[in-house]
């Protein structure tokens, strides 16, 4: 797997791992991504509490992405720290940084 870059503040933090169970959890928040959205489609807008549960799960999803970024990276920094410094973009592109490095599209070392 390439090394994978992220830039939080003034200092630059690496990765060449992804364990099996990171693997497994970016696979399960990408699952639940996409059920949210099919929910999402099909929910009645004016229903209060199914918006609610939406705006839950998607509150849920942040989360579970800022923990999963943080194992990936060895716990260099916190959850609260990723999410001060980073824009949900930021954040979305290091999910996606390391789909790819779990699938093999990103060319190896």
């Amino acid at each position: 797997m390439k090394t994978l870059t992220l830039q939080i503040g003034d200092k630059l933090y690496t990765t060449g791992r992804i364990t099996a169970w990171q693997s497994r959890e970016a696979f399960a928040i990408n699952k639940a991504a996409i059920d949210a959205v099919k929910v999402a489609e099909n929910m009645d807008e004016n229903d209060i509490d199914q918006v609610s549960r939406i705006y839950q799960v998607a509150d849920d999803l942040a989360i579970r992405k800022l923990n999963l970024i943080c194992e990936v990276y060895s716990r260099k920094f916190t959850a609260d720290e990723l999410e001060k410094a980073l824009t949900n973009e930021e954040i979305e592109e290091q999910m996606q940084k390391i789909m790819k490095g779990i699938t093999g599209v990103v060319e190896k070392n």
